[in-house]
């Protein structure tokens, strides 16, 4: 099945009204300053037919983080992967390709689940479950790599109070906080955590 443009992303709902609660644990991911188009380090070449380019359809910055003295918003990409919810900050990803063509890598650590061809080849973690058919593309502490996950199902809006602190009981802190969304509960990945197994 082929991958939907970068048009074909939902976009967020609006802002719901909510009191001030706790404010959010959860580490925001820095921001990266775009380049100039065409291939850059770790990202796919342009007119890749695969790709869906999440920067095309991008919410203003007024949205995304809302003026002072309402609260706090904050819009991620969510997926899911080996059965669970999953979502990452929007300012940290990159695009969305499928997993064709995915090549493994003898000897590679077991967060790592191959290679996928590019300019440069960009390598992909499975470090929140392997199998899938998706990768995000991430940008993370001047890296760049893949997330393997089962689907993407779009952007969301979430206020600060709504995200609440990470599990316990991490060996590895991939999550970074909690969102209880109408019984569906939705884990918040650390970006920064995830590069760090590159």
């Amino acid at each position: 099945m082929g991958v939907p443009g970068a048009a074909g992303l939902p976009g967020p709902p609006p802002p719901r009204a909510r009191s001030r609660g706790r404010r959010r644990s959860c580490r925001r991911a820095p921001r990266v300053q775009r380049g100039p188009a065409g291939p850059g380090p770790g990202r796919p070449g342009r007119g890749r037919a695969r790709d869906r380019r999440l920067f095309d359809r991008r919410t203003p910055q007024t949205s995304r983080r809302q003026t002072a003295g309402a609260n706090p918003m904050t819009t991620m990409v969510c997926f899911r992967s080996d059965g669970a919810s999953y979502c990452l900050p929007v300012e940290a990803t990159r695009a969305v390709r499928t997993a064709d063509g995915l090549v493994p890598v003898p000897g590679s650590g077991p967060d790592i689940a191959g290679v996928l061809p590019g300019g440069p080849p960009l390598t992909v973690l499975s470090a929140l479950g392997a199998g899938g058919s998706h990768v995000i593309v991430v940008e993370s502490r001047g890296a760049s790599f893949g997330l393997l996950v089962d689907s993407v199902s779009g952007l969301r809006r979430f206020a600060d109070d709504e995200v609440r602190p990470a599990p316990t009981g991490q060996d590895v802190a991939f999550i970074c906080g909690l969102v209880d969304s109408g019984g569906d509960l939705i884990l918040v990945a650390d970006p920064e955590a995830l590069a760090a197994r590159l």
